[in-house]
């Protein structure tokens, strides 16, 4: 039964029902719990896949909770594993986005060598496991390593799946990124277009994927000055985050930028939306996380 829990659960995550994918995760854990196997290594793979799914709904500390706690029982049990490398990948993914990038760049090279080496360099969980330690070199600013990094993922990614895998897909977009931050939103545009077109005719799987690029294409557009183009991008991707309310980082996040595009515009509405963004930033990332500081940064020059 605890089987096939976990066989609907991956069904429903895979169709984008997040909220029914991780009671259908709860309820594998618990039966294995009530048959004394809690601590049997099957579970441990549960609750790192429970751990994943909390991390894409937005629960942050829940998921680094359950991502840890997975990683260090699947090593006394049975040592390193490919199953140890993805949860590890997404324990440094929460590292990453919680903005201890130092810590987080440390456990993924970690997760990227166990990846090659239990699953192989074009394995799914490795190439994951590096497009997560090339974002997190290029939150703190190490673009030249990011570069190197990214590349290697997104150029492992086409070779073993093409161009229109949502793992190419990703990583491309990784690069657009990559881009905007070396101040190149011309060549980011471009690049973001062609993945926001492969994201959408991959459907709801990548829906994720789809609104975080359109948030970095309505970003670049902002930045080019094309600011209605750059509302209308924005509008969509925050559109999209809002059909999972519980994701309110990453709902937050496209706010303020919509918001700070508003506010360029002159519109009136552009410091409500900001402050709602910035309210909900600082509860779930911290008063002193980098998205929080621009969102209240942009909220300041609404008020003057």
């Amino acid at each position: 039964t605890a089987i096939l829990y976990n066989s609907i659960a991956i069904s429903l995550a895979a169709a984008n029902h997040l909220d029914q994918a991780l009671v259908a995760y709860h309820e594998t854990t618990g039966i294995y719990r009530s048959i004394g196997l809690g601590d049997a290594i099957d579970a441990q793979i549960i609750v790192a896949n429970t751990g994943t799914l909390e991390l894409r709904t937005g629960h942050l500390k829940e998921a680094e909770v359950l991502l840890k706690s997975s990683v260090e029982r699947e090593r006394s049990l049975a040592g390193d594993s490919a199953a140890v490398a993805a949860a590890m990948g997404y324990y440094g993914k929460v590292l990453s986005i919680t903005n201890r990038n130092e810590p987080a760049i440390s456990v993924l090279r970690e997760a990227t060598d166990l990846g090659v080496r239990y699953a192989g360099a074009g394995s799914p969980v490795a190439i994951q496991n590096r497009l997560f330690l090339g974002e997190a070199q290029l939150a703190i600013g190490d673009q030249q390593r990011a570069a190197v990094t990214l590349n290697a993922a997104h150029d492992a990614a086409l070779a073993q799946y093409g161009a229109a895998h949502p793992l190419t897909l990703r990583t491309q977009l990784a690069l657009a990124q990559l881009m905007a931050v070396a101040g190149d939103y011309e060549k980011a545009q471009t690049q973001l277009l062609a993945t926001v077109a492969g994201l959408r005719k991959l459907g709801a799987q990548s829906e994720s994927n789809l609104a975080l690029a359109l948030e970095s294409l309505g970003d670049a557009e902002a930045h080019s000055a094309q600011i209605e183009a750059a509302s209308a991008t924005l509008k969509e991707a925050v559109a999209i985050r809002e059909k999972s309310p519980d994701d309110l980082w990453e709902l937050a996040q496209a706010r303020e930028r919509l918001g700070e595009t508003l506010l360029k515009a002159g519109s009136a509405a552009a410091p409500d939306l900001l402050k709602k963004a910035a309210d909900d930033l600082e509860s779930q990332l911290g008063a002193d996380h980098p998205q929080t500081l621009r969102a209240k940064g942009a909220l300041a020059r609404a008020r003057v």
